[in-house]
C-alpha cells in the first residue's frame, strides 16, 4: 500500500510539473508579443537601440523532477565551438569613487577614486595576466579608471571603448524599491543586454584575458544573465568601486564565476560603495 501511494504522488507531482511549465511558456510567449506589439506602435519615432526580445526567467527549462538543465548553448555558438578546454576570462571592474555632479564630464573620479583605480591596477599587475584588451564604458569616471589601470599595467595593451557599457537600469528589479518608471528599463534594458551579447560568449581556440571597466548595475546583470539566474535579481547583488568580478567560460559553453565584488586589494578604509 505504501509503496503504491507513493507512485500514484509521484506520477501527480509530474503531471503538474508538466502543466505548470506549459503556463510558463504561454506567459513568456504572451510577454513576447505584448512587447512586439509596443514596439510596432513607436511609429516612426527615431529608436537607437537594437530591437532585443526581453529576457524572462521562464526560458529555463523546468524538468520532471522539479530540476533545471544548463542551456551550454546559452550565446548561440554551439556549431562554432572549436576547444573544450580554452577559456575566456572576463575581468569585470568597477569604476573608482567619483563625484556627483549632474554632468558626465564634470563626474570625474575623487583622489580616493583615482587611489582605488591605482590600486586595483597595481593587483591585476601582480596576477601577472597576458591581458588581451582593455574595454571601458565611454563615461567620465569609467575612462579615467580605465586609463589608471592602462598605466598601472605599463601601457601597451589595446583599449577600446564602448558606449553601450554606460550605466542604466537592466532590468525591473525584485524586489523593486527604486520604482523607475517602465520606459527606464526598455530603453537602458534593450543596450545593456545587446553589450552582454557582444562581450559575453564561449572561448576560441585559445585562452585570453579581457578587462572591462564599467558600472555597478551593468555587471550585477550580467554575473546574472552569464549564470543563467533570474535577471531580476541584480539589486540584491552588491559592488564596490574598483572591486574585481571574474568570469570564466569554457568553449563547451561552461561559466563559472571565480570571483564577485572582491575587495581585498584596497585597505579597509578605501572601500566604498558610492
Amino acid at each position: 500500500y505504501y509503496i503504491l501511494q507513493k507512485k500514484l504522488t509521484d506520477i501527480m507531482y509530474s503531471r503538474l510539473l508538466q502543466v505548470s511549465s506549459l503556463c510558463v511558456t504561454s506567459a513568456a510567449c504572451c510577454t513576447y508579443i505584448q512587447w512586439r506589439n509596443d514596439v510596432m506602435k513607436l511609429g516612426n519615432r527615431n529608436v537607437t537601440y537594437p530591437v532585443i526580445p526581453l529576457i524572462t526567467h521562464c526560458e529555463s527549462k523546468a524538468t520532471a523532477d522539479g530540476g533545471e538543465n544548463w542551456d551550454y548553448n546559452w550565446d548561440k555558438r554551439e556549431e562554432e565551438m572549436e576547444s573544450v578546454t580554452a577559456t575566456r576570462t572576463l575581468i569585470l571592474i568597477r569604476h573608482g569613487q567619483y563625484v556627483y555632479e549632474d554632468k558626465d564630464e564634470e563626474r570625474v573620479l575623487t583622489e580616493l577614486g583615482r587611489k582605488q583605480a591605482r590600486e586595483v591596477g597595481v593587483r591585476l599587475r601582480e596576477m601577472n595576466l597576458s591581458v588581451n584588451r582593455i574595454i571601458h564604458s565611454d563615461l567620465t569616471r569609467a575612462v579615467e579608471t580605465a586609463g589608471i589601470i592602462a598605466t598601472e599595467l605599463h601601457g601597451g595593451i589595446p583599449t577600446e571603448m564602448c558606449s553601450m557599457l554606460r550605466e542604466g537600469k537592466p532590468y525591473r528589479p525584485e524586489p523593486d524599491f527604486i520604482k523607475r518608471k517602465e520606459k527606464y528599463y526598455f530603453i537602458d534594458g534593450a543596450r545593456i543586454e545587446a553589450a552582454f551579447r557582444k562581450y559575453f560568449y564561449r572561448a576560441g581556440k585559445e585562452n585570453t584575458v579581457e578587462i572591462i571597466v564599467g558600472h555597478g548595475n551593468v555587471f550585477r546583470y550580467f554575473v546574472c544573465r552569464v549564470l543563467q539566474l533570474n535577471p531580476d535579481a541584480w539589486l540584491r547583488i552588491s559592488l564596490g568601486n574598483c572591486s574585481i568580478t571574474v568570469v570564466t567560460i569554457r568553449g563547451d559553453g561552461r561559466v563559472c564565476l571565480e570571483g564577485l565584488g572582491m575587495t581585498g586589494h584596497l585597505p579597509v578604509g578605501d572601500v566604498t560603495y558610492k
